[in-house]
């Protein structure tokens, strides 16, 4: 009987700890590449385990209660913290690296979570990047992944856009370390700008819709995080040699230091490139440096990180009709009959020589109407005096003689050259378990343009079809009349020196940078967290349009500066001949204060964040003439002017006068998010979020900077945004599948329009046109199978409605704009995209991908406002349909001393097809079609091959 009451006891007591004991489990990651990590070794308590080949742990029995978590690997900083175990089931991640360092990143980055961040997400890892990339602009690996479409436009190093859901760069929020990197007078991001970042990049997030930033930015579309490595775990040391199409040579070298003694790490890097381009005359030369110090000084990391990018690369910079990049795809295009086809190229090519008379019989032989065959001919041939000159052709360089050397050398007419170093110093404090403060302070200043030809129009050409630079710079020495050859001297300015009709300029875009972020985060209880804090930046912009080549002459005239007696300029000298050329200063500051609560317990995790901003914009112009303000008035003295006001005369040079500006002016807004995630098991979870932004327009939309006036009819963009998803996750198989629907109102349009001055009619005031709305709404799907561990299928589908939605007569300052766009696609990116790739691992260190990606209902881009009369609610033309197959290969080889030797090759357009890459509606004509059409086509076949080695 005692036995059998023991075993009752035994019975009971091992009940009694089953109902208040729990199972941990979780994956442990290298925060380097974001990759599982086999065998680390967990602590906790008493009980111990070791990660399998998935980089997963399990430990099961572990009485409820508080413990010290400890996580080790060799190579890896050991990781610690206190975690309650307080429910029958327990998951926590552990990411290996510097845990500081890991938690500043998620806190500040607002990195989104698996499985907890209501947002739609995608991740490459640095794995992905390092093998997919191949030294294309960074965008361009994005292209396969759901609601993405990216493009080179003109094929320039660094001249790639890329659109989210519908939405252009300027309303994608772009993050270096959660440093926001979007220009602040027009919204762009210049990747050339950011060339080489590739090298020390573990991690690109994007994040879709409103997004998890708990910063105000305008991520319309969603926000791109970039994130770089930090200084922790072994020491690495790699040199990297690519070679790719256009002679593109690039060597690269990076150094980690890893955790020094008394805390200290370094990371750097520098790489060098140079090429001629997969286009004709894109030649592109260029470095990039990286340097980051690092201390941990007992609970702060302190980092101080620099990195650059000067570069210079030629540019395509003008969409022509399709026939004048491929005659046969054009052919093919073209709406109308082969016969008219072949009869409007002969005409093109013979036009001087046929008679009126001959080519209206001519336009009788075919069955159409003379209106329809002269539309053709003004939409097709008058504009393609060329046809068919080649998808690399470049209308923009030609070769000019180096003086006492003999050989010649490419000279671009449009090229573009910057440098914007960008500083940070970041300090992440970990005041308790319970509460950090992050501060970072960030400059960037920015130095460049973008070079071009007075008047492109009137370049000259040769039988090659390139720039005859020697040509030029004889017309500006000499020129003949009635058979004399004259000297181009003006006795009105010099009688000797030459006088230019054709310079090389440069468009100036300088800028000095400055922010800051500072961030509190606070554990308020074991599930409820609260992030806060503010954002600063301040920018000034300045522009202007300078001689950089008078191309053999010795000056050339221009009177635009207002504030200048001299009309005879030289290199250096600023000038203009329109308006927005002026030399002016833009000024952008911008304060934002948000705050976010978060909630965590168990399957469930939601939050809210609210965000408020102040924009305040202020503009000068230093060509226009100065002012006086005198008892309540202003007046205006140019250089050669005199003015006499109250027995006092003033000239330009007075020290009363100030330079033309506008008043500081300040708009306020606002954004609200809230999201919500339920996890039903471990492997299924859904999601939903919800959000408001009232944007403050870009400095573009508010100061005109053709007058430096502000725009009439400036008020803030509003969006709503509903998103909803649902995700798997098992070792076989993992997929998202998301929703979204976004409503813009009052998308502005670029620029503004001119309208007259109600107070003045005889002129004309910049205002914004308010009431043009959109919606994009669409599903999305990727998903990943493992067919065996070496083999896994990846694909990605993303279906898009995106419609402008208005029509309606808009009263602008007392003009009507009458327009009709409702149902119209929207332009500019693919409303439907899929991929599918394979993907297998093979030996101990190879890998094998083929992609295969593929865009339709792409709409050319177009203006709405355009859409009135007998083309109210039309869509644009439609491009065409096209995939592109895409190869990524390479081996690792590793030796026992841990060194790592790595040969990798990647083929773009592997089926050298040919595509419409980018297009603008009626831009020869009004046909809505193909004939009307302005396009870029895309590259051909290129390819990217590199070795690299590690130690």
């Amino acid at each position: 009987m005692k036995y059998i009451l023991l075993l009752f006891l035994i019975a009971v007591s091992l009940f009694s700890v089953a109902q208040n004991s729990g199972t941990l489990t979780g994956t442990v990651i290298d925060n380097q590449n974001l990759e599982p990590v086999i065998g680390a070794k967990i602590k906790i308590g008493n009980f111990r385990a070791t990660t399998d080949l998935d980089g997963v742990y399990e430990i099961s029995g572990i009485p409820y209660g508080e413990y010290e978590l400890v996580t080790t690997m060799l190579s890896f900083d050991s990781v610690v913290f206190v975690i309650l175990i307080s429910e029958p089931n327990v998951r926590q991640d552990i990411y290996l690296g510097t845990v500081m360092e890991v938690e500043e990143t998620t806190i500040i980055a607002a990195i989104a979570q698996d499985r907890k961040t209501p947002v739609a997400v995608t991740t490459l890892d640095k794995k992905e990047i390092q093998q997919e990339l191949g030294s294309r602009d960074l965008p361009m690996i994005l292209n396969s992944k759901p609601g993405v479409y990216a493009t080179q436009q003109g094929g320039g190093d660094g001249d790639a856009r890329i659109t989210l859901r519908g939405f252009d760069q300027r309303n994608i929020g772009v993050m270096i370390d959660g440093v926001p990197v979007n220009d602040m007078e027009n919204g762009q991001v210049y990747w050339s700008n950011w060339f080489g970042l590739d090298a020390i990049t573990k991690q690109i997030q994007i994040q879709r819709g409103l997004s998890a930033t708990k910063i105000s930015m305008p991520s319309v579309g969603g926000t791109m995080n970039i994130l770089t490595d930090n200084t922790a775990g072994d020491q690495e040391i790699k040199f990297q040699q690519e070679y790719g199409s256009g002679t593109f040579l690039r060597s690269s070298i990076s150094y980690k230091s890893g955790t020094l003694k008394n805390g200290w790490g370094v990371l750097a890097s520098g790489s060098y490139k140079n090429g001629n381009g997969w286009v004709d005359g894109l030649q592109t030369e260029g470095a990039f440096y990286y340097l980051k110090v690092q201390k941990k000084y007992k609970e702060h990391i302190i980092s101080l990180s620099g990195f650059g990018a000067p570069q210079r690369h030629g540019q395509r910079s003008f969409a022509q009709p399709i026939s004048y990049w491929d005659k046969e795809y054009g052919r093919k295009l073209f709406k109308g009959s082969d016969e008219l086809y072949d009869y409007l190229v002969y005409y093109n090519q013979n036009k001087n020589s046929i008679s009126s008379e001959q080519y209206n019989n001519d336009l009788k032989s075919y069955s159409l109407d003379s209106n329809s065959v002269q539309k053709y001919f003004v939409d097709f041939v008058d504009t393609t005096g060329a046809e068919n000159l080649g998808r690399r052709y470049n209308q923009h360089y030609g070769y000019i003689p180096v003086a006492g050397v003999g050989d010649s050398v490419v000279l671009n007419e449009r090229s573009n050259y910057y440098h914007k170093p960008q500083i940070t110093l970041r300090d992440f404090w970990k005041i308790s378990n319970r509460m950090s403060w992050t501060n970072v302070l960030y400059a960037s200043i920015g130095r460049g343009g973008g070079t071009r030809a007075r008047n492109p129009s009137a370049l000259i050409y040769n039988e090659e079809r390139t720039i005859d630079w020697v040509q030029i710079i004889d017309n500006n020495r000499y020129k003949q009349l009635f058979g004399q050859i004259f000297s181009t001297a003006d006795a009105t300015y010099d009688p000797t020196k030459f006088k230019s009709s054709q310079i090389l300029t440069s468009s100036v875009n300088n800028h000095n940078w400055y922010g800051g972020i500072s961030q509190v985060d606070l554990k308020l209880s074991e599930y409820l967290d609260f992030s806060g804090g503010i954002d600063y930046r301040f920018y000034k912009g300045e522009h202007y349009v300078q001689i950089t080549d008078l191309l053999g002459g010795d000056y050339f005239v221009n009177d635009a500066n207002q504030n200048d007696t001299s009309s005879m300029k030289v290199v250096g000298d600023k000038i203009g001949w329109y308006p927005y050329h002026n030399h002016r200063v833009g000024y952008v500051a911008w304060l934002g204060g948000y705050g976010q609560l978060e909630y965590s317990k168990d399957k469930l995790t939601t939050f809210v964040n609210i965000s408020v901003v102040t924009n305040t914009y202020k503009g000068i112009d230093y060509f226009q003439k100065k002012e006086l303000h005198v008892d309540g008035q202003i007046f205006y003295v140019g250089a050669n002017d005199t003015l006499n006001y109250n027995g006092k005369t003033y000239t330009n040079d007075s020290p009363d006068l100030i330079y033309n500006q506008t008043d500081w002016t300040t708009k306020l807004g606002a954004t609200f998010k809230a999201g919500l995630n339920y996890n039903f098991t471990d492997k299924s979870n859904a999601f939903i979020n919800l959000g408001y932004l009232s944007r403050t327009p870009l400095y573009s939309n508010v100061i005109d900077n053709g007058t430096n006036r502000y725009f009439e009819e400036i008020v803030n963009e509003n969006i709503y945004a509903f998103e909803a998803g649902y995700g798997f996750r098992s070792k076989k198989f993992s997929a998202n599948l998301n929703s979204y629907f976004t409503y813009w109102q009052n998308k502005p349009f670029p620029f503004g329009v001119q309208v007259p001055d109600p107070n003045d009619p005889t002129t004309f005031v910049t205002a914004n046109v308010n009431g043009m709305d959109a919606l994009h709404m669409g599903i999305e799907f990727d998903g990943v199978y493992t067919l065996t561990k070496t083999l896994s299928l990846e694909g990605m589908a993303s279906y898009g409605d995106w419609t402008w939605q208005s029509a309606e007569t808009i009263d602008v300052v007392g003009t009507k704009f009458t327009f009709d766009a409702k149902g119209v696609h929207v332009g500019d990116a693919a409303q439907s995209s899929y991929a599918l790739s394979l993907n297998q691992k093979y030996g101990k260190g190879g890998y094998f991908k083929v992609r295969y990606t593929y865009f339709d209902r792409n709409y050319s881009n177009f203006d709405p406002f355009s859409l009135k009369g007998a083309n109210a609610g039309r869509d644009s033309w439609q491009i065409p349909d096209y995939g592109l197959l895409s190869l990524h290969t390479g081996y690792n080889f590793k030796f026992k001393n841990k060194n790592v030797f790595s040969v990798r090759g990647n083929i773009y357009n592997l089926l050298n097809t040919t595509y419409i890459s980018d297009a603008t509606n009626n831009r020869n004509g009004s046909d809505f079609n193909a004939n009307s059409a302005t396009v870029y086509l895309g590259p051909g076949l290129t390819f990217n091959v590199a070795v690299s080695y590690e130690f």
